[in-house]
């Protein structure tokens, strides 16, 4: 009786340990199985140099930072919005240039002396420096609505969109040299997909992150003043 009581036992110990092996077996696959933020993140962002690097075999992270992204600063509607009123300012002093240029043109040919050919000249810069200066004013206006687009979006509260992710990496570029690059990703809350993405070392960033930067500016001493009143 007592050797049945003890093979009992020692069965009971043996399929107890059989159920803890495959239990942790099973979680031991559940865990490769789950990839962490960071892994997503990193595939998510190789798919995307997919597209962009024309030698993509020679891309290489290099450092990727990840944070908590939350509207408005880090949300696409307002960076996007933020980017096209940078083109637009951009592409104003293109043509402020031109206009410049056509008005210096229109004193060299312009005055009660000018011949008929300096005349004709006039004439042709003076309608260039006016199809150029309407073309700015329609951009200021275009800005201008765009700007006041974005400005109920400050006046939220910050909410949880996702993450925000700076990525530096190394590339060999077209003429065959190594060279550094870096990225802004802005990543859905999931990290299933990327929601927008920016050159960190474009023109166009910089004079983006400059008007954000004196937008919040603003923005603090338009809520002093009127805290103080």
């Amino acid at each position: 009786m007592r050797v049945l009581k003890k093979y009992v036992s020692l069965r009971k110990i043996r399929l107890n340990m059989k159920h803890l092996s495959l239990f942790f077996f099973a979680l031991a696959i559940l865990s490769s199985c789950t990839q962490t933020i960071e892994e997503k993140v990193n595939s998510l962002i190789k798919d995307e140099m997919n597209k962009t690097l024309v030698k993509i075999k020679t891309y290489e992270p290099v450092e990727t930072k990840i944070d908590s992204a939350f509207t408005p600063l880090d949300a696409p509607e307002f960076l996007n919005t933020m980017k096209e009123i940078v083109n637009d300012a951009m592409e104003a002093e293109a043509l402020n240039r031109q206009a410049e240029h056509a008005k210096t043109s229109m004193a060299i040919f312009g005055g009660p002396y000018s011949s008929g050919l300096s005349r004709n000249e006039y004439q042709k810069y003076k309608e260039k420096y006016e199809e150029y200066s309407s073309q700015i004013k329609e951009l200021q206006n275009r800005s201008q609505k765009k700007g006041e687009s974005v400005a109920p979006l400050l006046k939220k509260e910050p909410e949880f969109i996702g993450y925000r992710v700076v990525h530096k990496y190394r590339y060999e570029n077209e003429e065959g040299q190594m060279s550094f690059g870096n990225m802004l990703f802005i990543i859905d809350k999931e990290v299933k997909s990327v929601l927008a993405s920016y050159d960190m070392d474009s023109m166009e960033y910089q004079f983006m992150e400059q008007s954000i930067k004196e937008i919040l500016r603003v923005a603090e001493e338009t809520a002093a003043e009127a805290e103080q009143d």
